[in-house]
């Protein structure tokens, strides 16, 4: 019996010193509470960045000093400026950063100090993100990705608009502006790089010409599929307020009506090759206050606002394609007992899976803290909020296969709350802070890293750390 006491005791005391404030000002003073960065590993333990630098820290918040680096990413002329993207291998807890034409490769490590690499690309001129802007010597690509589930490579796709005799001459035969894509592969064995330029010529002649039509068409990727195949979408949408006269800049606020043509290409990852597996024609409801039309997720959403009595109400069409490029369609209505707008404006719309794979279609009333989380029966889930105030656009939980949202995952309990809404005794509930909360699910757990500051404000507006705290935790799914 002692010894089962003991073991009791011990394990209180651990839960207490996980759930105790950490104060590390000394090292982030003064700076930007989101330049804190935040990564956790496997074991609990975590790492924080300032600029250059990165500092290591045991589960319970504790500072390795021996651990401590100064990391100067590789810079690139001024003419080299591009867009950029990021993505994470949690597998192998490494960091993969575009930046200015260059992938930022930044293998991280729980127990030793990182290892960092760069990897410069070929110069690409005159891409654009408009056809009006043709002659630019900018990278300005319209949609940029890295893909990290191809084994031993990752595959960088860059979409733009380009003249190929400027830019890739003799690849391609059409002549004037066209769409293309650009795949960076990169062995991971030996950070060798292999280009395939692909060219979409998906103009339609009977829109008008070229150049005066180009730019309405997006150009996005929306995911890869079991087969390998990235998937993307070539879409000429067309908004307008029904109510503005012709030919006017309508206010975006009042777009209230929404025509969109739009077809899904692939390309094969093993071997380049592409085609079009899915062509379609949407339209927006005749009764929508207000519309909106997003792509992601293997498929692409339209969603709007309907006007009653005093409120509105708030429906979307969630279009997904599966792996035999068949496309599956599932119509949401929020309740309107319990999901009523005062405002027209179409509010944010997430989607995410819950642990066994169900989708919730999430959502919040503006001004109000409670979140709405729907499923495709339309069974309605509200989570309170009010204590933990979860942003549906800033807060995920990091896991292997995709970003998910902790009020999908469980139900979440009092000791849950607490450890992710929690404030130092140092900092008062009205007094001006900032909380960070980096999560990542680890077996049947997700990892907490929880941030607060106590900040000040700068002459020009800006947040700066005063005091920081942070402490961790575990929460059992």
């Amino acid at each position: 019996m002692r010894l089962s006491f003991f073991f009791l005791v011990f394990c209180s005391m651990l839960h207490a010193q996980s759930d105790n404030w950490v104060e590390q000002t000394q090292l982030f003073r003064d700076i930007n509470p989101y330049e804190t960065g935040g990564y956790i590993f496997e074991d609990g333990s975590f790492q924080l960045t300032k600029g250059n630098y990165r500092f290591k820290f045991d589960k319970q918040g504790v500072v390795q000093n021996l651990l401590t680096q100064e990391i100067i990413e590789q810079e690139v002329p001024l003419e080299q400026r591009s867009s950029g993207c990021s993505a994470f291998d949690l597998v192998n807890n490494v960091r993969y950063t575009l930046a200015d034409n260059i992938i930022h490769v930044e293998r991280m490590f729980p127990d030793r100090k990182n290892e960092y690499r760069a990897i410069p690309l070929e110069k690409q001129e005159h891409v654009v993100k408009s056809v009006w802007d043709q002659y630019s010597n900018n990278s300005n690509h319209v949609d940029a990705g890295i893909i990290t589930s191809v084994k031993g490579k990752i595959i960088l796709y860059q979409t733009y608009f380009a003249i190929s005799v400027n830019t890739h001459p003799g690849k391609f035969k059409p002549k004037g502006i066209n769409t293309y894509m650009r795949l960076s592969i990169v062995n991971l064995e030996d950070y060798s790089v292999s280009y395939e330029y692909l060219l979409i010529d998906v103009f339609n002649p009977a829109y008008g010409k070229k150049k005066e039509v180009l730019d309405f068409f997006d150009f996005k990727c929306i995911g890869t599929n079991a087969k390998q195949e990235l998937l993307f979408s070539i879409s000429k949408t067309s908004f307008k307020d029904r109510d503005a006269p012709p030919l006017s800049l309508s206010d975006y606020k009042g777009v209230d009506y929404c025509k969109s043509g739009i077809d899904i290409w692939t390309v094969n990852l093993n071997d380049y090759s592409q085609k079009k597996v899915y062509s379609t024609i949407i339209e927006s409801n005749k009764n929508a206050a207000s519309v909106s039309l997003n792509f992601g997720n293997d498929g692409w959403l339209l969603s709007w606002t309907e006007h009653r009595e005093d409120y509105y109400t708030f429906h979307t069409r969630s279009f997904q394609i599966d792996t035999d490029y068949d496309v599956q369609e599932t119509v949401i209505h929020f309740p309107s007992k319990e999901f009523r707008l005062e405002k027209f404006q179409t509010p944010n719309l997430r989607v995410y899976k819950d642990l066994n794979g169900k989708e919730w279609f999430c959502s919040a009333i503006p001004g109000s803290p409670a979140i709405y989380m729907l499923d495709q029966n339309s069974q309605l889930k509200v989570f309170g909020n009010e204590l933990l105030k979860w942003d549906l656009n800033k807060h995920f939980v990091l896991s292997n296969a995709e970003m998910l949202c902790l009020p999908c995952l469980k139900e979440l309990s009092a000791e849950d709350i607490h450890l992710l809404s929690d404030l130092p005794e140092a900092i008062s509930p009205g007094t001006p802070h900032t909380r960070i909360l980096k999560l990542r699910k680890a077996g049947n757990s997700v990892l907490v890293l929880h941030l607060e500051s106590l900040d000040h404000t700068t002459e020009t507006g800006v947040a700066r750390i005063r005091q920081l705290f942070l402490k961790t935790g575990k929460i059992n799914l």
